[in-house]
């Protein structure tokens, strides 16, 4: 059976996206089909990721979402920046070569520290090994983190480190303990860690900003009807997050 549509495209200069209207010419059956529902089909794109972005520019009401009850304005300021575990493991392997370098003089005779280079081709995707190890006859999860030299700074960390041989030795000939408090690569971590802070800090003043104004305008704090209270959804309904515990 052969079906006549008709298309038309409503052109829009101020809106990103323009409205389309399907209607059937022969047979014509409007009536039953989109009379049904509320709103006119949505042609998705394939740069469409966002579902809300998509739901709000073709005039639709929010889906009702179960109001996870939390206060964003109240939660702990975050100071743990992602970058500070690469660091760490950055600082860990160029300790570990320095280690070597002193205790094996003889390995590397006649080599500068900035000559190293790896063993073998370093394969970023598979940096990371999961084995298991024994300690005191208990198997453990094993986690092997591989870094390549390219990223490490021996230069910089065989100068600090003789820096502080040298200060320990003049202490030591002085009858003094020397303690190092923090490396150069300890304070790096604790300026991204301040940095993530100040960050976090800042978010949540422009939200109590934001929350201020809204309220004092009048206007609400979330997009009407996008959270709807538990009793909405009613009992015993499917809850993703927690499969094996009714709601």
């Amino acid at each position: 059976m052969h079906v006549i549509v008709e298309i038309l495209a409503k052109r829009d200069p101020y809106r990103f996206r323009f409205p389309l209207e399907m209607r059937f010419v022969y047979p014509n059956i409007d009536h039953l089909i989109f009379n049904r529902f509320e709103f006119p089909p949505v042609f998705h794109r394939d740069e469409d990721t966002n579902l809300d972005e998509l739901r709000r520019d073709c005039g639709r009401p929010p889906v009702p979402r179960r109001d996870p009850e939390d206060k964003p304005e109240e939660e702990p300021l975050l100071s743990n920046h992602p970058y500070v575990d690469k660091l760490w493991q950055i600082h860990v392997a160029e300790q570990t070569i320095l280690d070597d370098w002193e205790a094996n003089p003889e390995k590397y005779k006649g080599k500068k520290i900035s000559e190293l280079t790896d063993n073998e081709d370093f394969d970023e995707e598979n940096s990371i090994e999961y084995t298991e190890a024994y300690h005191k006859k208990t198997v453990l999860p094993k986690v092997i983190l591989k870094t390549s030299v390219k990223e490490l700074d021996l230069e910089a960390a065989l100068a600090e480190r003789e820096f502080h041989n040298k200060l320990r030795m003049e202490a030591k000939e002085r009858g003094e303990k020397y303690k190092i408090t923090k490396l150069r690569r300890n304070i790096e971590m604790d300026e991204y860690d301040l940095l993530h802070w100040r960050r976090s800090f800042e978010e949540r003043e422009a939200l109590i900003r934001d929350i201020s104004c809204r309220r004092a305008l009048g206007l609400p704090l979330e997009e009407p009807g996008r959270y709807k209270p538990a009793s909405f959804f009613g009992k015993d309904q499917y809850d993703p997050e927690n499969p094996f515990i009714p709601v």
